[in-house]
């Protein structure tokens, strides 16, 4: 039993996994977010790559986004041109990318659960710069050494760090949290010298403003290649080889004068630098180099406020000791310089730029810059310029915001003046052809003050023809204090103005007709109106023949109609309305186009019919002996049977008592009905009660004939009369004795004479069958009930047989003109952005209780271009059109017939069409699918690119366990 239950329980969970849906398991995709940046230079022969250290999420593997690189023109600026060139990470620039930019998308892979894409793109690629190993002029190239190459091994490409720069054309005004900063620390630099853009995350690694990068393997290249002499302000400088540096050691050869380094302990401190001790014991020093060896970097004299291109110098610092040296921050008080970010090691060197702090006034500056770190080690050199105030450029005495006037249409344009003089002037504004007109012509504008003249064209003036002329604005008490403006007049050829055009789908709406009385009004109709001009249309309000609307109320949905729009004028008859025909017309006007548009609408209300029917229409009650008992009530029921509303007067009898109903149940709509009960009255003296209770509604009446028999003494029964026979009931009626219209009492023959006696009729047990189609005859037995006071001493049979005939069914056939397409309107006008429903309604398909040989027509397919089928209710659809034109839609509707079980369909076939209108949209949403819906073929996409496979193993392996088991037991 043990076992079973184990068995049971895998069987269960193996099926719970298997019906588990793939989403369960499937992760969300993560959508790449963040900054894309690319490395490198867009040069001829330079490596690009991707820096994905701003990219979200962060740590993205290999395999998780794919590459790909373009090509993009200068003027492209929409990414419209884009030519791939690679998929690859890196990407090395060639000569095809000159004067291109190079874009780089990174895209996420969905199978790895990573969607979206980023961009970024570079400057413009540009030739590679000129070789900088060429030796510099009037030195010469010292060759290199074995020992030089061990010395400074080169750096591979992929070794070298990579970084975040971005030129000015690449990015702009990316905050230094974004570009890649968090490890360089620089001192309020210019804007000018270090954009936010320029932070690397290493120092010195990429040139600045033209300051060469520092290199890595422990060779400064203070000085830039022939010709790059943008680092020089004094021109007397010597450019240095910087061949002449890399010896077998530093210092080995005379430079400028300056003598070689000592192997011994002389004292050679060089620039502001600390002596090497020879000792064995851990050496911290370093040393800083100037360009011209003086240990001074001189700027010269700059305008103060301003930090031009060129006014960088840099300077080289080398660790000369035996350790690595970590340098602190530096912030000297009137200059901003690049600071040693990542560890020096012994014997390297990097190269570092200066620069005037910005803001600092003018003066004179001299200050002592020292790079300190960590371990005590220092290296100096002094900072010299001579800041100048600018000279302020002299501001006219007279004005204008604009140097020319084009005019391209007969428009105004604005020109302002301003005074900057001390005094008020006195303008007088002159043309020399005429070409424009200048309003004001005279005017004074004080001191300090503008003043706005307005320009126009003249009249008179040629389209298409080009005037030049000249404004002159002349200081009355100074001629030579003028401003003059060229001008330029070219007119557009005249364009008539743009008209409206509304006009209405329909001239007339025809309500139909209802009975005087009514006590609501047709439901709504509309005609549409479309304004088919080109301007916007403004409606007036709809106006009646009548002055004000007499017999219909009437309603425009927007007064406003932009070209191309629809709207509605609604009409609805009013309630209360005589009996007679009734016709009004309302004008809507076109007040943009002057234009009337006219709509009739036409309303019958027919006069009212009076007509009450009363069933049974008489009622017999069982005769009593004298002193009876409450006699049982009878039922009738009055029905409306006009056309008009009756409220009926409640009904009263002399010998009987009628129920009373409720004053809301004695109104009656046309069709409705009203029941009261009526019985005798109590104590009636011995005698035949015979009357007619009347049933009126003042406008039409109906009685009931109502009879009763109070005998005095005991009778004895003679004979039973047998009722006579009931022909013509309609097929199908309810097996029941009120609607198979059997008598509720019947005349028995006594000794006192002939009385009425009530009858019970076994209607349960006669062989009708309400659903047979065909003629039925048939006999109901009844069992009569003695009258109070009339005995059977006679021993007669109570018994009595009525003979019912029932005619045979005639089944509903329909007509295919009474197929209909509903919700799309006849010649409709429609846009191919609108969305258009429509149901098909075929002819008998409301016949929900068929019979045998019933018919109906059931809608099959519809077609407006391509077919589309139905296979079961309801039977609508909704499509759009993408493009404009006529159109038909098409129902094809196919006959069935009803074989007492189930519809049957022949091939009989039968087809509505309603013809359409499609006009272009003024405005189509972009992607947008105007396909019939019912003819899309697409699969659904969920999104989930869970494998399915482990799910299918997983059936796979409950089916064989469950397989298993009933082998099992059929063996056991």
């Amino acid at each position: 039993m043990r076992e079973k239950k184990i068995t049971a329980l895998i069987m269960s969970i193996f099926m719970v996994l298997s019906l588990l849906p793939s989403t369960v398991f499937a992760a969300a995709a993560v959508k790449l977010d963040g900054q894309l940046k690319i490395n490198g230079k867009a040069a001829v022969g330079t490596t690009l790559s991707a820096e994905l250290k701003d990219v979200k999420p962060e740590g993205l593997a290999d395999g998780s986004i794919s590459y790909k690189w373009s090509r993009k023109p200068v003027d492209d600026t929409e990414n419209a041109h884009l030519q791939e060139i690679g998929k690859e990470k890196t990407y090395v620039v060639t000569e095809a990318d000159l004067g291109c930019k190079i874009v780089l998308t990174i895209t996420g892979a969905e199978d790895k659960g990573y969607t979206g894409s980023l961009n970024a793109e570079t400057a413009d690629a540009v030739a590679p710069a000129e070789s900088q190993d060429q030796p510099a002029p009037d030195t010469q190239a010292v060759p290199e050494t074995e020992e030089q190459d061990a010395a400074a091994p080169e750096v591979p490409a992929e070794e070298v760090p990579e970084t975040d720069i971005q030129t000015e054309e690449e990015y702009e005004e990316i905050p230094a949290e974004e570009s890649g900063m968090e490890n360089a620390q620089t001192d309020e630099l210019p804007e000018e010298v270090l954009e936010p853009e320029e932070q690397t995350g290493e120092a010195g690694s990429e040139s600045v403003e033209g300051i060469p990068a520092a290199q890595e393997d422990g060779t400064t290249e203070l000085y830039p290649a022939e010709g790059e002499d943008q680092f020089y302000e004094d021109d007397s400088l010597t450019p240095v080889d910087p061949s002449e540096m890399e010896d077998d050691e530093a210092g080995s050869e005379e430079v400028d004068g300056i003598p070689p380094a000592q192997e011994d302990d002389s004292d050679q401190s060089g620039e502001g630098n600390q002596e090497v001790p020879d000792t064995a014991d851990p050496v911290y020093l370093a040393e800083v180099h100037t360009p011209d060896g003086t240990g001074v970097l001189d700027f010269g004299t700059l305008p103060a406020g301003e930090t031009a291109d060129g006014t960088s110098l840099n300077v080289a610092v080398k660790n000369t000791g035996t350790e690595t040296l970590h340098f602190l921050g530096n912030s000297p008080e009137h200059f901003a310089v690049q600071d040693i970010v990542d560890p020096l090691e012994p014997g390297a060197e990097v190269v570092l730029w200066v620069a005037p702090r910005q803001g600092t006034a003018a003066g004179t500056y001299e200050d002592v810059i020292t790079y300190s770190s960590e371990e005590g080690a220092q290296a100096s050199f002094t900072a010299r310029m001579v800041l100048t105030e600018a000279e302020k450029p002299e501001v006219p005495a007279l004005a204008a915001d604009q140097e020319f006037l084009g005019f391209t249409a007969d428009e105004a344009q604005i020109l302002t003046l301003t005074n900057n003089s001390s005094e008020d002037i006195s303008l007088t504004a002159s043309t020399a052809e005429g070409t424009v007109i200048v309003d004001p012509s005279t005017v004074v504008i004080p001191a300090g003050g503008n003043y706005q003249f307005q320009i126009v064209p003249a009249d008179g003036l040629e389209a298409e023809k080009e005037y030049q002329d000249n404004i002159t604005f002349t200081d009355e008490a100074n001629a030579e204090n003028t401003v003059t403006i060229p001008v330029t007049v070219v007119l557009p050829p005249e364009v008539p103005d743009p008209i409206s055009d509304v006009t209405s789908d329909k001239d007339s709406l025809d309500f139909g007709t209802e009975t005087e009385g009514y006590q609501e009004a047709p439901a709504e109709d509309y005609a549409v109106l479309t304004n088919n001009g080109e301007a916007e249309a403004e409606l007036s309000d709809p106006v009646s023949e009548n002055g004000e609307a007499k017999y219909f109320d009437v309603l425009l949905a927007d007064s406003i109609l932009p070209a191309g729009g629809t709207t509605h004028l609604i009409i609805r008859p009013k309630t209360g309305l005589a009996a007679g025909n009734y016709k009004e017309s309302f004008t809507v006007t076109d007040l943009t186009a002057g234009k009337d548009i006219t709509i009739t609408a036409v309303f019958s209300v027919s006069a009212a019919s009076h007509s009450l029917s009363v069933d049974p229409a008489s009622l017999e009650f069982p005769a009593a002996k004298k002193g009876y008992n409450q006699i049982e009530a009878q039922q009738i029921t009055v029905t409306n049977n006009g056309t008009a509303a009756e409220t009926l007067t409640q009904p009263m009898g002399s010998a009987f008592d009628v129920s009373q109903a409720d004053t809301a149940a004695l109104t009656i709509q046309p069709g409705e009905s009203v029941s009261f009960t009526v019985r005798p009255k109590a104590g009636l003296d011995i005698g035949t009660y015979q009357e007619t209770i009347q049933i009126s509604s003042g406008a039409a009446t109906v009685g009931v004939n109502v009879v009763f028999q109070v005998i005095k003494g005991t009778a004895t029964i003679t004979k039973i009369q047998t009722p006579e026979n009931i022909t013509g009931l309609a097929n199908g009626t309810k097996k029941d004795a009120k609607s198979l219209r059997l008598p509720s009492v019947v005349v028995i023959e006594t000794t006192s004479g002939n009385m009425k006696a009530a009858v019970t009729w076994d209607v349960k047990s006669c062989s009708y069958d309400p659903s047979n189609t065909e003629k039925q005859t048939f006999s109901v037995s009844g069992t009569v009930k003695l009258p109070e006071g009339v005995d059977n001493n006679n021993k007669l049979p109570l018994s009595v047989k009525v003979k019912v005939s029932v005619k045979a069914y005639a089944p509903r056939t329909v007509s295919s003109a009474d197929n209909k397409i509903t919700g799309i309107e006849y010649n409709g006008n429609y846009t191919t952005q609108s969305k258009i429903s429509f149901a098909a309604v075929g002819a008998g398909m409301d016949n929900t209780s068929p019979r045998k040989g019933d018919t109906r027509y059931l809608p099959l397919n519809w077609t407006v271009i391509n077919t589309n089928t139905w296979s079961s209710a309801p039977y609508t659809a909704s499509f759009g059109m993408a493009q404009s034109g006529d159109y038909t839609l098409k129902v094809t509707f196919q006959l069935q017939k009803f074989d007492g079980a189930s519809w049957k369909s022949i091939e009989d076939y039968a087809s509505c069409k309603v013809p359409f209108h499609v006009s272009k949209a003024s405005v189509t949403g972009p992607g947008q699918n105007l396909t019939p819906a019912a003819n899309r073929r697409n699969a659904v996409r969920t999104g989930d690119s869970t494998p399915v496979l482990p799910f299918v193993i997983i059936l796979v392996v409950a089916a064989v366990a469950i397989g298993g088991v009933i082998i099992y037991k059929k063996k056991k």
